[in-house]
């Protein structure tokens, strides 16, 4: 039977099927990665979905949305931008409040934001655009932003202006209540008072809008006001009909005196008032600016500009087709083009009113300039620009009216002045011609007419003003020229007539001259000064050997450097006159001079006529080049020849000598040189080379002296000096002899390597020199006393040296012996008198060391003196180191001063400062009043002619280490004043302190016991005290007197200013009734006529009046010490008493007494002061009756 199945099968043989096993397990294996593929997209998604999920539900919640805002800020932060945010709410999804924010760069804030919220709209965000409601924050800090180097730019700018394609987006309201500006750089305040800070805004508000693309491509609306003001800063309108296209509206308005005026440096009255109205478009070429309206009335005057510009970037470059300046309804047009490269302008300026400038310029009263013009600069290539440019103006300028007139052409290398005129007032200036910068020739003429220093004064600022002398005028004539050669090499011809004052003295220059950068030649320039003339004739040649310049100076005075306080020697009467001539090369040129001064010295009430001749050439340059010829140098007095100087000098060859015959050397002093009385003579001549020189002759001086021995005898002998100069190898001897009454008073000589001194002074090289020198004496001192005042100074005594001078001049090193033996002092002020006086040092290298000073005074006290001095450290604190010991030592014994001093003091230190310290007792010490100077000494009338300032001394003083002193001086036993009716012992103790240039002496004082006689009656003096620092004083010194059963208290005090005496009693009584009790121990209703008219003369003086005293005239012209009238007590009649006393020596008192009584009518007394302590009292009466006492006194 058939098969009828579709497909044959093969015959079962029992083997398995291997084809089919295979087909399905590929199957089974496709279905698996199917399955795995899709779980693993559908678990992808799910996880996407979850997270969206999550995060969608993050943002739902507060939380959540704070959480992602924390996370997301640091994406924001760079290693230089810092944004630190907190206080952060986010209640609404649409609704972002910022507590507070800050944005920092480098550290440094730029933005600190406070109390900020944003709401915004979240239905338009699916519309792709953004739609902000609010914007708005309680405060918002700007700071000044940190300043960086730019880079510089290497390319154009080549920037374009167009609105940027964003989403749209559209801010409803922009609200800043509170903006402040901080740390920025303001510029000064004009309107603040002097030294006053600047100032910048205070807190600002902001309101606006503004949209971009919605739909226009802008709308923009902002206004700026400050707190407490009602109007407006700024307000700005913006408005945008294409990307490309921009058209503003604003205006800006402030008070006078506000921060933006001080910004725009307007002064303080002027308010800010600005309106702008512009529109701008980028076109393919730049951006196009039409300027509608720019208005600012400034000062009353009404300005304005409108234009046509364009911005070229890519060129950096302005093109100005047309801009219009309206002030006051006056144009005045500027049109071309400004680039860093190229600058053209067109000017077309009419009548300008530069009252404008007032503000700035306050002494400005007005004015007018126009100008018109084109110029065309090229930076690069050009150095001037080219065109034309006329200018005319007129100022009126501190009550002065200037006016200038000017025409000008110019090419890249010409200035062609056509017309150039100015005027101040009188002053006229002119010019005209030209001026070339490619080195080509000039011409240009000018003239200077009638300039005063008056004008020009107030023209010029304070500052510069001031500097020039009030007691300087000056009257330019005329002053003009012309300028030729090229800018390179000018050369100027030139004219001039001036005349001037100064401090009262008239002056005058006038001349002419050519002059360039080479040479200049001068033509008659004459400079007069009073009756004085200096004139000028010749050439100079700046750079080469060529000059030949002539001078002639006549008639000068030296009144004239006294008149203007220059150093010249005082008392010089005459004149100078003088030609010289100059030639050759500027730096080395010869001289030649022949001078005359014929005048006189003043000295006292005389004048001693002289004259100074000088004929002398001179070859100037360096050391081996100059030469000095003298054929003449003469000083004669009364045409006799004092002085007589010739020769040559230069560096090889030297033969100048030197004669003074007879010379006195007072006229030294007209050089402010006081040497003596005597006369000098002297033969000296110089010969050899600078660096080995030679010097031989003599030198004398010879002086009559008036000298005292021993005994105080005065007797005049005459002295006579002379002195053997020689130079001996490398040594300058110079061995004198001193001749003393026609007797030899001793030898010094002294040995210097001057060689060594004169090479370092010529070449100020070899500053380590070797000292070698020595000196040896063996003088008498009286030789000494030349030096001396010897009315007042005695020096007597045998001094010897033997010193040898070795080292060098930085190190020096002295060695030997100085001997004064015998030595006798006597000063006649002070009453000083030293005997015995010795002194032993020894030079040990670099230290003096003083092994014995001894002196003993006239009454057997001593002074010692050791220590020594040390110059090799001498910044040591003990490179001095000086002791002094006295030991009742009258070292003043003058008839009204006597007393021993004893103590020890000490001078330690080096050259950073020295002190001086020292205790010392005086004991005892009598001061005698009776023995004083005579009060009514005359007034004598100084002028001082000369004298040095402070300057000069501090100058002197600075060269000595400062001296600090602390010394004291115990004044505490035996110190008496006597005399004049006054008994008192003292006791006390001085300070001194300060230093030796300025030292400060204070102390105290008080009285321990005494009496002073004071209108014939014994006043015990108490207890008083007094105190001084330096000429300061005060004092209070109380007294008493009994007379009956009335106390009298005296009390005398004041101080330097003013003396006051005080008068009381117990009991209280009248002052006329105290005084009468004090001069006539009675009352005053008891005296007589005559004691009456004595009281009302002593109460009128006690009162600061002034009336007759008939005691005292009576006294001074009988020529008596003492004159008293008294009442008799009523046990001798009630009768008037007179006496008179005289001091016959200062020991020796005689007094004489006539009474009413008459049985003794005559009474003499003597008093004879034997001692200090012991007084013989001898009294004889007219009777014949006498008697004597010895009176013994001891204070205790």
């Amino acid at each position: 039977m058939a098969d009828t199945t579709p497909h044959s099968q093969p015959p079962n043989t029992g083997a398995p099927n291997k084809p089919a096993a295979p087909r399905a397990s590929i199957g089974r294996r496709l279905m698996l990665l199917l399955r795995f593929c899709w779980r693993v997209v559908l678990l992808f998604f799910i996880v996407v979905v979850c997270a969206l999920a999550l995060i969608v539900g993050s943002l739902v919640t507060e939380g959540g949305r704070l959480f992602w805002l924390e996370r997301a800020l640091p994406f924001v932060q760079t290693p230089a931008l810092t944004v630190v945010v907190g206080d952060v709410r986010w209640p609404h999804l649409n609704q972002l409040h910022i507590g507070y924010a800050l944005v920092a760069q480098n550290s440094k804030p730029l933005v600190e934001l406070t109390g900020a919220a944003l709401h915004i709209s979240l239905s338009e965000l699916w519309q792709k655009q953004l739609l902000v409601h609010e914007l708005k924050a309680a405060k918002v800090a700007v700071y000044q932003p940190p300043s960086k180097d730019k880079p510089a730019r290497t390319e154009p700018l080549g920037f374009t202006f167009s609105i940027p394609k964003i989403p749209p987006i559209k801010v409803e309201a922009l609200v800043v209540k509170s903006l402040q500006l901080r740390d920025f750089k303001w510029p000064p305040c004009r309107s603040c008072r002097p030294g006053a800070l600047p100032v910048g805004p205070g807190a600002l508000t902001v309101e606006g809008s503004a949209a971009l693309h919605w739909p226009n491509p802008l709308e923009l609306e902002v206004t700026i006001t400050e707190k407490g003001h009602k109007a407006p800063l700024l307000w700005l309108e913006g408005f945008s009909e294409s990307p490309e296209s921009l058209a503003i509206n604003g205006r800006i308005q402030q008070r006078a005196g506000g921060w933006l005026g001080q910004w725009l440096q307007l002064p303080a009255e002027q308010m800010v008032e600005v309106a702008i109205s512009a529109k701008g478009e980028q076109k393919s070429d730049g951006i196009d600016i039409a300027l509608e309206q720019l208005s600012a009335p400034l000062f009353k005057q009404k300005l304005s500009l409108q234009g046509q510009l364009k911005l070229r970037p890519e060129l950096e470059r302005i093109d100005l087709h047309e801009l219009l300046i309206n002030l006051n309804q006056q144009r005045h047009t500027l049109r071309g083009s400004v680039s860093p490269a190229l600058v053209a302008l067109g000017v077309d300026i009419q009548r300008f009113n530069l009252a404008l400038l007032r503000p700035w310029l306050p002494d400005l009263e007005g004015g007018i300039v126009s100008a018109n013009g084109q110029l065309q600069w090229d930076w690069n290539t050009q150095h001037l620009p080219a065109g034309q440019l006329d200018v005319n103006s007129s100022v009126r300028y501190k009550q002065k009216t200037l006016s200038l007139k000017s025409k000008l052409a110019l090419t890249s290398t010409q200035v062609e002045v056509k017309r150039l005129k100015a005027n101040l007032g009188e002053m006229q200036l002119s010019a005209k011609g030209r001026i070339q910068t490619n080195g080509k020739p000039l011409a240009l003429t000018y003239t200077l007419t009638h300039v005063r220093d008056g004008p020009i004064r107030e023209l010029l600022p304070e500052a510069i003003a001031v500097q020039i002398p009030q007691e300087f005028s000056v009257h330019v004539q005329h002053l003009g020229g012309l300028l030729r050669g090229t800018l390179q090499a000018p050369h100027v011809i030139t004219d001039a007539n001036i005349l001037g004052r100064y401090d009262e003295l008239p002056f005058a220059i006038y001349g002419n001259a050519n002059a360039s950068l080479a040479h200049a030649d001068i033509n008659q320039l004459t400079v007069e000064v009073d009756d004085a003339s200096l004139k000028l004739d010749g050439l100079i040649d700046w750079k080469g050997n060529q000059t030949a310049l002539s001078g002639r100076v006549r008639h000068l005075s030296p009144a004239l450097a006294y008149r203007y306080g220059l150093n010249f020697p005082p008392g010089l009467v005459g004149f100078l006159n003088a030609r010289w001539e100059l030639s050759g090369a500027l730096a080395k040129p010869a001289v030649v001079i022949d001078a005359l001064y014929q005048g006189g010295y003043e000295h006292q009430t005389e004048v001693l006529p002289f004259n100074l001749a000088l004929d002398a050439s001179a070859q100037l340059g360096t050391l081996d080049e100059i030469a000095l010829d003298v054929n003449l140098l003469n000083l004669a007095v009364f045409k006799r020849p004092l002085v007589t100087m010739k020769g040559r000098v230069n560096a090889r060859d030297n033969d100048f000598r030197v004669v003074v015959s007879r010379l006195p050397v007072k006229l030294l002093e007209a050089l402010g040189y006081p040497v003596g009385e005597g006369r000098a003579e002297a033969r000296l001549r110089f010969g050899g080379s600078f660096t080995e020189p030679t010097l031989g002759g003599y030198l004398s001086y010879a002086e009559t002296l008036a000298v005292r021995s021993a005994t105080d005898e005065r007797t005049e002998v005459p002295l006579i000096w002379h002195a053997n100069v020689s130079s001996e190898e490398k040594d300058l001897v110079i061995d004198s002899s001193f001749t003393l009454d026609k007797t030899s008073a001793g030898l010094l000589s002294l040995s210097l390597p001057w060689h060594n001194y004169l090479n370092y002074a010529l070449t100020q090289s070899g500053g380590n020199l070797p000292t070698d020198g020595s000196i040896k004496a063996n003088l008498d001192t009286s030789a000494l006393q030349l030096f001396m005042d010897t009315d007042q100074m005695t020096l007597q005594g045998g001094l010897e040296a033997d010193l040898t001078l070795a080292g060098t001049a930085q190190d020096p090193v002295l060695t030997g012996e100085l001997l004064l033996k015998n030595g006798y002092f006597k000063q006649a002020t002070t009453g000083t008198v030293l005997s015995d006086i010795q002194v032993y040092a020894l030079a040990e290298k670099q230290k003096i060391q003083l092994v014995t000073g001894f002196a003993r005074d006239a009454e057997g006290g001593t002074l010692r003196l050791s220590g020594h001095v040390d110059w090799h450290d001498v910044n040591s604190d003990s490179a001095v180191n000086v002791a002094l010991e006295l030991k009742d030592a009258n070292l003043v014994d003058m008839p009204n001063v006597k007393g021993a001093v004893s103590g020890k003091a000490a001078l330690v230190g080096g050259k950073q400062g020295m002190n001086l310290t020292g205790k010392l007792n005086v004991l005892p010490l009598h001061i005698n009043i009776d023995m004083a100077p005579a009060v009514a000494i005359p007034e004598i009338k100084v002028q001082e002619v000369y004298s040095s300032d402070d300057s000069e001394i501090d100058a002197r003083n600075k060269l000595l280490p400062t001296v600090a002193l602390d010394v004291e001086v115990d004044i505490e036993n035996q110190a008496f004043i006597r005399g004049r009716g006054l008994e008192t012992e003292l006791e006390g103790k001085v300070i001194i302190s300060g230093t030796a240039v300025k030292p400060n002496v204070s102390g105290s004082f008080k009285t321990v016991r005494g009496e002073i006689k004071l209108l014939q009656k014994p006043i015990k003096l108490n207890e008083g005290r007094a105190q001084f620092s330096n000429e300061a004083f005060n004092f209070h010194i109380p007294a008493s007197y009994h007379t009956g059963d009335t106390e009298i208290n005296i009390v005398v005090s004041g101080n330097e200013e003013e003396i006051e005496l005080d008068l009381s009693s117990v009991p209280t009584l009248p002052q006329e009734e105290i005084l009468s009790r004090l001069l006539f121990g009675d009352s005053v209703q008891n005296i007589s006529a005559w004691q009456a008219m004595s009281l009302a003369s002593a109460v009128n003086r006690l009162s600061n009046g002034s009336s007759f005293d008939p005691l005292n005239a009576t006294r001074d012209k009988l020529g008596f010490d003492s004159l008293s009238v008294g009442q008799e007590s009523e046990d001798e009649g009630g009768g008037v008493n007179v006496g008179v006393g005289k001091y016959l020596n200062e020991r020796v008192y005689l007094e004489l007494e006539r009474s009413s009584n008459p049985a003794q009518p005559w009474q003499g007394n003597l008093k004879i002061d034997i001692t200090d302590e012991l007084r013989l009292n001898s009294t004889t009466a007219s009777t014949g009756k006498s008697s004597a006492a010895l009176e013994w006194r001891r204070d205790y």
